[in-house]
């Protein structure tokens, strides 16, 4: 009997049909429509900033990349040479929005508005006559949302330090508060608490910014933070707790049932926190919800969702925010103060186990046991380190037959020191009418599952 141990994270309401854990693996599909699962890319320190205190965003301007740590900003180069910048932030924790014309970086943390300009080298601190939530760039324009407004404002051109009192305007096609404003393709989004509503630059001289005709969206946003750009359109966590993406102006449902379900068990949604990536084909839209310390990962190439933990607490994953800088994507650490990039041949997260869990379901055809003779795993052997921890690696099974309440024994076997192949199983498994089978590898080496048989 074939296990399905190929597939996604699918934990839901319905636990007695459904209890199949993917953490730190996703599916990978060859093209000759061949199906496994790879161990997650682990986190290469691309640089250290020296100050122990969380990414809160970032921006690359002009071959350099710019990033909000702590209260303090840092400019990197793609070398990673670490400059601390002159100027500080009010605040030291949460997410920042930054935004850029030719000659400036603007920075909102959700109660002030600060500037860097190149011609100083110096972040300052702008006094202006309203709250702002947050800052997009556009067309050399700074906009910004206010705090429970439906108001935005604009900055004049390619000057961030000019804010007309008469520069703005409203979305007000739904009576409801904006809470973050995203520029896309050309068009700003106004992402409310029960609708988004799309804007675009007219050239009108009174105010540039007229609301696209027709596009207004019946779908807010339930996570300022929970936006990002991936795969050529935008992804967000909506007001009934679903993610989406937009399928021009129709938001269209990613989340599966039983990621829903995962979701509205946290017990706090509001900050959400969502970031791209992509590697090897595959384009992966993180959201993290830091108070629960869970972190979920979907892949647009297959519409497979998993879990990303990192050490073995197994909490949240370090990553925090993205950015694409000189070809590679670079991770920030949410309070270490470190830069990463994405690596398929690094299995440790900042020297940290990544622990990959995969759980599925074995079920008989009717109400009578069935027996479990032995279980082969399918997986790439012989791939152990030369030394140290790695150097015999093993993979742990255990399994449970009433629903993952108690679980067996851990049982043990090798994946084959370097060069060394091996045969994955294990024999006399007794007898159930459904069972639930988990393996775990935490060594730092190769994971590439193909497949599980179970003899009866």
């Amino acid at each position: 009997m074939e296990l399905k141990i190929i597939g996604g994270a699918g934990q839901g309401r319905n636990k007695m049909q459904n209890n199949n854990l993917c953490q730190n693996l996703y599916v990978d599909v060859d093209g000759e429509g061949n199906a496994a699962l790879i161990g997650a890319p682990g986190l290469k320190e691309f640089c250290d900033t020296g100050y122990a205190a969380e990414l809160r965003g970032g921006i690359v301007y002009k071959g350099s990349a710019y990033v909000v740590v702590g209260e303090q900003f840092y400019s990197v180069n793609t070398s990673g040479a670490v400059t601390k910048i002159n100027g500080v932030l009010d605040t030291r924790f949460g997410r920042v929005s930054l935004a850029k014309n030719s000659t400036e970086i603007g920075i909102v943390d959700g109660t002030n508005y600060y500037l860097w300009e190149e011609t100083t080298g110096t972040v300052t601190k702008q006094s202006i006559s309203f709250t702002p939530e947050s800052i997009a760039g556009q067309d050399g324009y700074f906009l910004f949302n206010l705090l429970n407004s439906d108001t935005f404002y604009k900055s004049d051109l390619n000057d961030g330090s000019t804010i007309g009192a008469l520069e703005y305007s409203s979305a007000e096609a739904s009576p409801d508060y904006t809470r973050t404003i995203v520029s896309d393709h050309r068009e700003l989004w106004h992402f409310g608490d029960e609708s988004t509503e799309p804007f675009y630059n007219s050239g009108n001289s009174d105010f540039p910014y007229e609301r696209v005709e027709g596009a207004f969206i019946d779908r807010g946003i339930g996570a300022p933070w929970s936006v990002a750009k991936m795969d050529n359109t935008l992804y967000w966590l909506d007001n009934l707790n679903q993610v989406v993406k937009a399928n021009g102006y129709v938001p269209q449902v990613v989340s599966t049932t039983d990621i829903a379900y995962q979701i509205n068990q946290c017990s706090v949604k509001t900050d959400a926190i969502g970031y791209s990536f992509s590697i090897e084909n595959h384009f992966f839209y993180v959201l993290i919800f830091p108070t629960d310390e869970k972190t979920f990962v979907y892949d647009a190439s297959t519409n497979i969702w998993h879990t990303r933990v990192s050490g073995t607490d197994e909490s949240r994953h370090r990553g925090n925010m993205s950015l694409l800088f000189n070809g590679q994507w670079l991770i920030g650490d949410y309070k270490n103060g470190k830069i990463y990039t994405y690596d398929l041949d690094t299995y440790q997260d900042n020297s940290e186990d990544l622990i990959s869990r995969r759980r599925c379901r074995v079920k008989s055809g009717g109400r009578k046991k069935i027996r479990h003779k032995n279980l082969e795993l399918e997986i790439e052997t012989g791939v152990g380190l030369v030394s140290g921890q790695g150097a015999d690696p093993k993979v742990m099974m255990r399994f449970s037959d009433d629903n993952g309440k108690t679980w067996s024994n851990e049982r043990w076997r090798d994946i084959g020191a370097i060069g060394t192949p091996v045969r994955v199983r294990w024999n006399k498994l007794g007898a159930s009418r459904d069972r639930l089978y988990e393996f775990t590898i935490s060594d730092p080496v190769k994971r590439h599952i193909t497949g599980a048989y179970l003899n009866e």
